[in-house]
């Protein structure tokens, strides 16, 4: 018997992990800006009484819910994917983080073979997005051997050259008048894939990665496929940072220099 799928035009994936003090804020912030959309919450397993209570909160604002191990940011967000496809049509997924607040939201009139993002602001006021306006490749280089040989001095200039690039992108789109922009690579905090591109990229996420990087490999990936990312002036949020990262035991250092490294021998 073939099921027919309900249609919306946005389905949102939310992966979340230990932290339930942001959630409830992001859904209110999506139902004053939005409109037509479905949110999967997918809990990376930390205890029951967590998941629970994320049960709990995708049951009273009507949202799908699955828990999964907690295998990494890819692999959480993967098994939303999943289940957005075998459920849903739609013509735009979004990977949002639970702590953020959405501003503005808009993707009128664009296609559905591309990828989407926008002004993203933590709560210090720092702009976040694009993650990498351009390609560097000496910037990746550098970074790698700064991780790769323990080199602060190569991963600082590395790091250095990315930054120089975002400032001069940022200043560019304060003083020119364009709604959106063609960009290396999203923040992976707050994106939106078109249906046609999230086809072509499935499995959109390396699950060999754990944490970090994730921007870099999917942004590889995109322009091996020849979809573009683009920044629209018409998104907007801000991302509190104050969720899982904070309460994730395992070691943030080793875990970036295994990503880092992963990252430029298979895909740079």
């Amino acid at each position: 018997m073939i099921i027919e799928k309900k249609r919306y035009r946005y389905i949102f994936v939310v992966l979340t992990y230990k932290n339930i003090d942001d959630i409830e804020e992001f859904l209110k912030s999506l139902k004053r800006c939005v409109q037509n959309y479905k949110v999967i919450i997918v809990n990376s397993y930390f205890d029951d009484e967590s998941k629970y209570k994320f049960e709990d909160i995708a049951e009273k604002n009507q949202c799908d819910f699955i828990n999964v191990p907690n295998r990494g940011y890819g692999a959480g967000n993967n098994r939303g994917i999943e289940l957005a496809k075998l459920k849903y049509e739609f013509d735009y997924l979004i990977i949002s983080n639970p702590d953020i607040v959405i501003k503005k939201f808009g993707i009128q009139a664009s296609k559905k073979n591309a990828l989407y993002c926008g002004k993203i602001t933590n709560l210090s006021g720092k702009l976040q997005n694009p993650m990498y306006p351009k390609e560097n490749i000496l910037s990746e280089l550098l970074v790698y051997k700064g991780m790769k040989k323990n080199n602060r001095f190569y991963f600082l200039a590395g790091i250095g050259i990315s930054k120089i690039y975002r400032a001069i992108f940022n200043f560019m789109i304060k003083v020119i008048q364009k709604e959106k922009y063609r960009i290396f690579a999203a923040h992976g905090s707050f994106f939106a894939i078109g249906s046609e591109a999230l086809d072509a990229l499935l499995p959109v996420f390396d699950e060999n990665i754990f944490l970090f990087s994730e921007e870099h490999v999917l942004a590889k990936r995109v322009k091996n496929k020849k979809i573009p990312i683009y920044y629209l002036k018409s998104i907007e949020c801000e991302h509190k940072e104050d969720g899982s990262m904070k309460l994730w035991d395992g070691n943030v250092n080793t875990e970036l220099r295994k990503s880092v490294i992963y990252c430029y021998e298979h895909y740079c």
